[in-house]
């Protein structure tokens, strides 16, 4: 919704690195090969969440920049060829990732040559059924709230770090969040007045996940926690 996972004695796949509501812990630019997965495509990616007054979430996957690392020329040409059918086809790994997380998935490409810019954009009922989806996806058990009364609004994910079963992820999220990436929550509208769990950012209208790191934990005050509790607050304009 890339996170770092914390140190144990048996080697972990990094935790995603956000949640859609905020349960990250590295985030920061490049984009993933993964991402691009088929082709050697590199590039650089950015994540915003916008997220509405009612909860509806639109998840935009920004990336620019994209081109085959390959060597040689010719076979540049056919790993790009591939990308841009995957993506005319709507079967990228952002879009499949997106779509499996129940999303209504559109695909633009701003620049049809090299460098290539692609946006990717999944439209999510509630932010709560988003956040569940993605950890469960992750193989990560959560429950999330979504309340609302008057102007306010809070959302609570508690995240069973103690269940994870690593079996149980999906490989088109882990492509979508399994290197550093950028997340963003922006509001649609109002002011974040509260968080856990998150830095708030460009006078309080944007949450950054902190992660689920030892370091993020200990900043949150829920060091060794099985479950953790994230939590974000705001008031819309009225």
């Amino acid at each position: 919704m890339s996170i770092i996972g914390r140190t144990t004695a048996r080697r972990r796949r990094p935790r995603p690195a956000l949640l859609p509501l905020g349960a990250p812990a590295r985030f920061l630019l490049p984009l993933t090969a993964a991402l691009l997965a088929s082709a050697c495509i590199v590039g650089r990616t950015d994540h915003s969440l916008y997220l509405g007054k009612d909860g509806a979430v639109t998840w935009t996957v920004v990336a620019r920049d994209l081109r085959s690392d390959a060597g040689d020329a010719a076979e540049r040409a056919s790993e790009e060829a591939d990308f841009l059918a995957q993506v005319a086809a709507g079967e990228h790994p952002a879009a499949a990732a997106l779509r499996s997380l129940g999303g209504e998935v559109g695909t633009t490409l701003v620049r049809d040559e090299r460098p290539f810019v692609l946006v990717t954009s999944g439209r999510f009922r509630r932010i709560d059924e988003l956040a569940e989806a993605y950890f469960r996806a992750l193989g990560i058990p959560a429950e999330a709230r979504f309340r609302q009364r008057g102007a306010l609004r809070e959302l609570t994910v508690e995240v069973h770090l103690a269940e994870e079963d690593e079996d149980l992820a999906d490989d088109a999220i882990l492509a979508l969040v399994d290197e550093p990436q950028r997340f963003r929550i922006v509001l649609e509208e109002g002011r974040f007045t509260g968080a856990v769990g998150f830095h708030l950012e460009e006078r309080d209208a944007v949450a950054v996940p902190l992660g689920l790191d030892d370091d993020a934990l200990a900043a949150m005050g829920q060091p060794d926690a099985a479950t953790v509790l994230l939590a974000l607050r705001w008031r819309i304009d009225r």
